[in-house]
């Protein structure tokens, strides 16, 4: 029976891998296309909230300033003018002076989510009726506003959301994080999407109506929370308001990560998701078939260690895949194919360790600052204060 118990678990972990691969194929990033919106062009404000040089920052921000979309503009948070990001800004807004560009010296908190903060505060200055909120550290296709825009109007949605691939990567960390990105967190929440109708949205890229964005008073409603873009989809969905995709990707361009700068990212955002939903939180440990193999030369001797190979083998194979069709981009150098299957037995390991993390810690480093998560990740120390003002 316990040999039985371990095969059937076993071959759920490779069935959920091995979907998470068919659907982030499926819908893998198209090739760029002619989007026809007729006269439909409403005013869009890309909101890009700034912290820090990041990889390839100058080539990221260039891609949104050649978007070939008619009508939007784009505000930049910063926490002050002096920022290291400001001249790279003020070159790209000198070499395409016909897109209208604001820079907001927005400062830092180290009491609300830091994010959040600089987008409620960039929010007034917006005069698009939508916005598109995206990281410093990723990059789009030309078509991508198009895209997005013709979803909205398409589908009549408040909220649009993009899967996000992980690319451009140059270390054995970055490699790893970049897979992690591309099958794990895309395949899962394409499959929560297609197969669960979980609506779940992934904070690197939204695209928000602004009117219904007010009917909860604009971004600060979620300013007491670390996970503020799962809580976004909540509070929309539950609202009333409708969430939608046509699953236009977003690169997520990652080259010089660390091994340890890819334990700590990915522990911050297990320490998230065990206060957002604990019990699917445990069960997480099912989608890590390299952990689970390692019981079979104890359950099964004499063929436990080749099972173990085969499985082992299974799974760099799904990862090889992902890499070549999804994730890959022309330039990424030839040793990546070389390197994966080592960089997919490593992050298997290390994400097992990742996994057991946020049951001894519930600290994170967010923006520089040290904040303890509550529940539903409501950052703790602003939970224990609506408590005190609500008695």
């Amino acid at each position: 029976m316990i040999k039985i118990f371990f095969l059937v678990i076993l071959f759920v972990s490779l069935f959920i891998s091995a979907v998470y691969l068919v659907f982030t194929v499926w819908f893998r990033p198209k090739k760029s296309i002619s989007v026809d919106l007729g006269h439909y062009f409403p005013r869009v404000s890309i909101l890009k909230p700034m912290k820090n040089l990041v990889d390839d920052l100058a080539e990221n921000l260039e891609s949104y300033f050649t978007l070939n979309y008619p009508n939007y503009e784009i505000i930049f948070g910063v926490d002050a003018l002096s920022d290291a990001v400001v001249p790279l800004i003020r070159a790209l807004q000198n070499r395409f002076p016909d897109i209208p560009v604001h820079i907001l010296a927005t400062g830092h908190s180290d009491e609300e989510n830091p994010k959040i903060f600089k987008l409620s505060r960039m929010e007034p200055a917006s005069r698009g009726e939508l916005l598109w909120v995206t990281d410093a550290n990723t990059r789009v296709a030309a078509d991508t506003l198009n895209r997005l825009v013709r979803e909205y109007g398409r589908s009549g949605a408040h909220v649009v959301f993009s899967p996000i691939r992980g690319t451009g990567s140059r270390s054995l960390g970055s490699l790893m994080e970049n897979m992690s990105l591309s099958l794990f967190t895309s395949g899962n929440i394409i499959t929560a999407w297609k197969v669960f109708k979980q609506q779940i949205i992934v904070g690197k890229s939204m695209f928000i109506e602004k009117a219904a964005l007010r009917c909860f008073g604009g971004f600060s409603y979620f300013s007491e929370y670390l996970a503020e873009d799962f809580m976004i989809g909540e509070v929309f969905e539950n609202g009333g308001f409708k969430l939608s995709s046509d699953f236009t990707w977003i690169d997520n361009v990652n080259r010089t990560t660390t091994v340890k700068s890819f334990f700590q990212r990915m522990a911050r955002w297990a320490k998230l998701r065990l206060r957002l939903k604990p019990l699917f939180y445990v069960m997480e440990i099912c989608l890590n078939p390299i952990i689970l193999s390692l019981t079979l030369p104890l359950v099964f001797r004499g063929i436990g260690i080749w099972t173990m190979g085969g499985v082992w083998l299974f799974k760099i194979m799904l990862e090889y895949a992902n890499y070549l069709v999804v994730a890959r981009e022309d330039k990424e150098p030839l040793k990546n194919l070389l390197v994966l299957p080592l960089a997919v037995v490593l992050k298997d390991f290390i994400l097992f360790v990742v996994y057991l993390v946020p049951f001894f810690s519930r600290t994170v480093v967010w923006s520089g600052g040290s904040m303890s998560i509550g529940r539903q990740t409501m950052i703790a120390g602003r939970q224990e204060r609506l408590v005190l003002e609500g008695a």
